[in-house]
């Protein structure tokens, strides 16, 4: 340009003394306010320009802008020179608010963990004699290194708090952190006077699994519940392991009767999940419905308690005491059970399927049909041994509406052998 003013071509020097080492730019755009600012902006090439762009100077000079860099939003840097142009006061552009202004490669493509340069951008306004501004000129600055640095620090505390609020074996959030979430929606329902509801499901005999497939099987079981549990819930809900292999699930804004429903799909899916390890087949359930079962129980039996001591015996026969305790139990419980019917619409000739919500009966859950007691023992002075045994019928453990998948335990029997003695008060 050759209408520079004295003072002009000082800054203008100036700045190009400040591009050392490839660290900033200068780059002047001729700027003449008219309808659109930089509508027919010119451009003032330096070293650094034409080294990280590619372009000689007589490939730009006099060219427009944005006809050279099409990456450029102009609606954009209109907005941010308009300041500049009215209040005479510089702008300045950070690399978190746009990562770059001219897409340049790094000084380092092999060895940098960026393909585009990270740019800090300065706008200057260019007052002519006049005193008006006429003229912007944009600072470019290379802040690749620091901005990577930045981002793999935010990265890092990222990480780091995922670390803090998950469990390491089901990647669900632990019962710290899940805790949190619980008492953060607690207040809020307060406030609002919201549905939210909580459920709690283990996984049933889970110590068995452990007893006969190990521990390892045992965790193989606890994910892959923790896998179903991530795919039956919504994105708004928060589940955590409580412990072991409890779970538990936050469900914002959901009556009782849809957190059931929640529920027995849970407990449908895991019935239906087979875990293999080290080529073993693993099933497992979790009772979590069937436990808390609403419908009404009907429970009845009858027991028999017989305690004497034979003080009337002669000699040291009357130091002898006899307990029989014999209890028989019946009970009744409504189950749910879903029945899938298949039928044919007519008017709509396509084959329908429906989900009927049903019930079935069964024994309740964890109750022997018939328990007997029966103990004998011996009390001489200070000291006293009973033999004692335990008869326990079959224990109904696992309900199924398919009658060959219902389990009970086998009856047992225990025999048991105290003695003790009483010491003197001192």
């Amino acid at each position: 340009y050759t209408d520079h003013s004295e003072c002009w071509r000082k800054f203008v020097n100036k700045v190009e003394k400040l591009n050392t080492s490839a660290v900033q730019s200068n780059l002047i755009l001729s700027i003449h306010k008219q309808d659109e600012v930089i509508s027919d902006s010119k451009i003032m090439w330096n070293q650094f320009m034409e080294n990280h762009s590619g372009l000689l100077p007589s490939q730009v000079l006099g060219k427009e802008l944005f006809s050279v860099f099409q990456e450029i939003d102009k609606a954009w840097l209109k907005r941010k020179a308009d300041p500049v142009f009215n209040l005479k006061s510089p702008a300045f552009l950070i690399w978190e608010q746009r990562p770059y202004l001219f897409n340049f490669t790094t000084n380092r493509p092999i060895t940098s963990a960026s393909d585009s340069m990270y740019q800090n951008v300065t706008i200057f306004p260019l007052a002519s004699l006049s005193g008006q501004v006429e003229k912007i000129c944009i600072m470019v600055y290379d802040v690749t290194d620091q901005a990577l640095g930045q981002l793999n620090i935010e990265r890092l505390n990222d990480e780091l708090e995922a670390v803090s609020r998950t469990d390491g074996l089901t990647q669900l959030y632990n019962r710290r952190y899940w805790q949190e979430q619980f008492e953060r929606e607690y207040k809020r329902t307060l406030r609002s006077d919201d549905l939210s509801t909580v459920v709690m499901l283990d996984i049933d005999h889970f110590k068995a699994v452990n007893d006969t497939y190990g521990h390892q099987a045992g965790d193989a079981v606890i994910q892959s519940l923790a896998d179903v549990v991530r795919l039956t819930i919504r994105e708004t809900d928060s589940a955590g392991r409580y412990g072991g292999e409890e779970f538990a699930i936050l469900l914002p804004d959901t009556s009782v009767k849809s957190a059931m429903q929640v529920a027995e799909r849970l407990r449908r899916t895991a019935e239906k999940t087979t875990v293999t390890h080290e080529g073993r087949d693993i099933n497992y359930t979790i009772s979590n419905y069937e436990l808390n079962n609403p419908s009404k129980i009907d429970l009845s039996g009858f027991e028999i308690d017989y305690q004497t001591r034979f003080w009337y015996l002669p000699g040291a026969l009357n130091g002898l005491v006899f307990n029989a305790n014999y209890t028989v139990a019946t009970s009744t419980v409504k189950y749910p059970r879903t029945v899938v019917s298949n039928y044919f619409d007519f008017d709509t000739f396509t084959f329908v399927q429906e989900n009927n919500d049903t019930t079935y009966v069964d024994r309740l859950l964890d109750q022997p049909d018939k328990i007997l007691n029966v103990s004998v023992g011996y009390d001489y002075k200070g000291f006293s041994g009973r033999l004692s045994m335990l008869y326990n019928d079959n224990v109904f453990v696992n309900t199924n509406f398919w009658p060959e998948k219902r389990e009970n335990t086998d009856s047992y029997s225990r025999f048991d052998l105290s003695v003790k003695q009483k010491l003197p008060a001192k």
